[in-house]
């Protein structure tokens, strides 16, 4: 449930571990703050996968401050060369 986008796809051939490890750290926050995941599980292995690369980020289920919201569209951005870096994020 916390692979990033990139792993999930056969179609992406780039990974950083760092880059992973921020969407990671994204998704701890997310659940922390919302108390569920940003998208449903499905039946299948290869259904979570897919809802890993095809959910839409919301904020609608709880209202959380505007910077916490920045913060984590820049964690939890799917492709990775647009996906915040450390340097970015402190």
């Amino acid at each position: 449930m916390f692979l990033p986008p990139e792993s999930c796809s056969f179609d992406s051939m780039a990974y950083s571990m760092k880059k992973a490890d921020i969407w990671a750290l994204g998704m701890t926050i997310y659940i922390l703050a919302f108390n569920k995941l940003p998208f449903q599980y499905g039946q299948t292995e290869l259904d979570l996968m897919d809802n890993i690369c095809t959910f839409e980020l919301s904020f609608a289920e709880r209202e959380i401050s505007d910077d916490l919201k920045e913060m984590l569209i820049m964690f939890l951005q799917k492709d990775p060369s647009k996906r915040a870096s450390i340097e970015e994020l402190k």
